[in-house]
């Protein structure tokens, strides 16, 4: 970030002069009382200076009362600083003999005219630091949300000048914004379109969070995927540099309390048209089914032609992902790891997965959610098991050395290749110009030699806990609030069961009150994402050989479960399903009553 002193302004004054230079420029003002704070703040090697503006008078310090008229701080400056860019903000205009000559003569900007004059001579200095001009469709409430969601007090126009700010950093000219769809994990995504918005401009993505080490360990990891894998090569997007003197912590740049990152858009000519998985597998029939890849799945029985697309779209995915990493001789491999750590994770990065181990944050949100007061409707809703249920998980996160359960203590044979570790259905892209038309996006969590049916766990999670129950072709009058309601709970947890049975792969007679369509769908889903984790899990295994894929695939599946617990994007009756779930997987994995108190007796 480069920086404007303003020498000798407090108060209203100083913000006159902030709020136009940093409405008009990638620049932030700071303000210095006296000559001595000027001198300070140009010692400070993290602070880059572009310009200092002296007023007519300012006093030399605080403890030094002494006033200095401007031609002899100019003076004192351009000694003790040459090459800095100085100005004079000048009341009336007033000449000055040459060896008091300031590099750029600007006026208090307090009026219209004067405004217009400040701005054009910061202009002549700065033009490459000018923002960009910010549009965006005002009719599209969801996009005017996310925006809003970026200011003060969910303020539309600060979060409009936090947005220029941030794409100032990367993009010049006039910006139209578009919507995409956030992730779980609170980052909020932006398509970028430099040019009119019905011109043919360039595009990029722009993603921000509150959390500049995400960002930072995306951006390196990406430079390790772009590297090392050749598909990933061809199709990752570039990410892109922040501006000269924008670079203060790499890739990422920072404004307003959010970071953001900037990668060149996979659209456009040269890919063509796009969507992600999960509008593949919620979004409305008429455009699902005019997509060229909404052909027929060939063993997708008992679905509507709806579905059955999304069956197909799913199932190119899982064939993608089998083909170039999990299935791939030169990418995958099995070695003996421990399959849960229960240490807390180390905060403020992302772990290679095994073991699975969760952070102390996480932990607490977990206990947060099970111990609120939203959580208490999982007692109305299952009112005999909830409390065995919340119980099991508070004692599995306050663990610190073992769980006295051999599925997640002893050492297991684990199938390794290249893992995603993020793999949210949108992250997935499909474009349908392409023969192979499968893009993997945003890579923070990439692990070159990780746990290979963990992105197939995070897969069924986002089938279980995001999309289920959220298509958007489902009849109102049966599914009208979608699964903001507790009307399909019983369902979902009747599936769940099915899901941790034996027979998990049989279809089956649904016994719950409420819409079965979208349940059976995504048990179909689910059922397709496990079989192509088994045929990974079974390579160079023996028919009976250990482990037993269930034992396997338990270890992502619990640790993906409890995270939803944590994802506040998803229905409270989504998360009190992961509760649910979660101590379901763990009765699953031998952590129960007993065991506990039995590994207790032996110490």
């Amino acid at each position: 970030m480069e920086y404007v002193l303003i020498g000798g302004a407090e108060g209203d004054r100083f913000a006159v002069f902030r709020d136009l230079i940093e409405s008009t420029f990638s620049l932030k003002a700071i303000q210095a009382t006296t000559f001595d704070d000027i001198i300070r703040f140009l010692d400070e090697e993290a602070i880059e200076v572009r310009l200092v503006l002296l007023p007519e008078k300012i006093q030399y310090a605080y403890h030094n009362k002494e006033i200095l008229i401007f031609q002899a701080s100019f003076r004192m400056l351009n000694g003790a600083q040459p090459g800095r860019t100085i100005g004079r903000v000048w009341e009336k205009k007033k000449a000055y003999p040459d060896a008091s000559q300031p590099h750029l003569n600007v006026p208090y900007p307090n009026t219209e005219s004067a405004k217009k004059e400040f701005l054009i001579f910061l202009g002549s200095k700065f033009e490459q630091l000018r923002l960009p001009t910010l549009s965006l469709d005002e009719s599209d409430r969801s996009l005017r949300e996310q925006v809003k969601s970026l200011g003060k007090d969910s303020n539309l126009e600060d979060g409009k000048s936090k947005l220029r700010h941030l794409l100032g950093a990367f993009l010049s000219g006039n910006i139209h914004l578009h919507r995409l769809r956030s992730g779980l994990s609170g980052a909020v995504v932006f398509r970028v379109q430099v040019g009119q918005p019905a011109g043919q401009g360039a595009q990029f993505l722009l993603k921000l969070s509150t959390v500049d080490w995400k960002l930072r360990e995306e951006a390196h990891r990406h430079e390790i995927v772009k590297a090392g894998i050749k598909w990933v090569r061809e199709y990752i997007p570039k990410l892109r540099n922040p501006k000269t003197g924008m670079r203060d912590n790499g890739k990422v740049v920072s404004w307003g309390g959010w970071h953001a990152i900037c990668y060149e858009f996979l659209g456009g000519e040269k890919f063509g048209p796009l969507i992600d998985l999960q509008e593949a597998l919620i979004g409305e029939s008429k455009e699902i089914l005019s997509n060229p890849i909404a052909t027929p799945h060939p063993s997708a029985q008992g679905l509507s032609d709806t579905d059955r697309f999304r069956a197909t779209a799913l199932d190119k995915l899982l064939v993608w992902l089998q083909r170039e990493w999990c299935a791939n001789d030169v990418h995958s491999k099995r070695e003996t790891q421990r399959p849960w750590r229960a240490a807390d994770a180390e905060e403020g990065k992302y772990d290679c997965l095994p073991p699975y181990c969760l952070t102390g944050q996480a932990k607490g949100w977990i206990l947060d959610f099970v111990n609120g007061s939203e959580a208490q409707i999982g007692k109305r809703l299952l009112p005999e098991a909830w409390e065995t249920l919340t119980s099991r998980i508070e004692r599995f996160t306050d663990q610190k050395e073992s769980y006295g359960a051999p599925k997640l203590d002893k050492d297991m044979s684990m199938i390794l290749s290249p893992a995603h570790g993020d793999l949210n259905a949108n992250n997935v892209l499909f474009f349908f110009k392409l023969d192979d038309p499968i893009f993997l996006i945003d890579f923070p969590m990439y692990q070159e030699c990780g746990h290979a049916l963990q992105d197939f766990a995070r897969l069924e999670i986002e089938i279980k806990y995001a999309l289920m129950d959220r298509q958007q072709n489902s009849p109102p009058g049966q599914l009208a609030a979608f699964d903001l309601t507790s009307s399909q709970f019983q369902l979902w947890c009747e599936l769940e069961e099915h899901l941790q049975a034996p027979n998990w792969e049989e279809p089956k007679q649904w016994f719950s009150a409420g819409f079965h369509d979208n349940v059976y769908l995504s048990w179909y889903l689910v059922r397709e994402v496990r079989r192509a984790a088994r045929s990974v899990q079974r390579r160079n295994l023996k028919a009976d050989e250990s482990p037993h894929f269930e034992d396997e695939y338990l270890c992502p599946l619990l640790y993906h479960t409890l995270r939803s617990i944590t994802y506040k994007s998803l229905s409270i009756f989504k998360r009190l399903l992961a509760v649910y779930s979660s101590a379901k997987l763990l009765e699953r994995a031998g952590f129960t009553e007993t065991a506990q108190a039995a590994t207790v007796d032996s110490k």
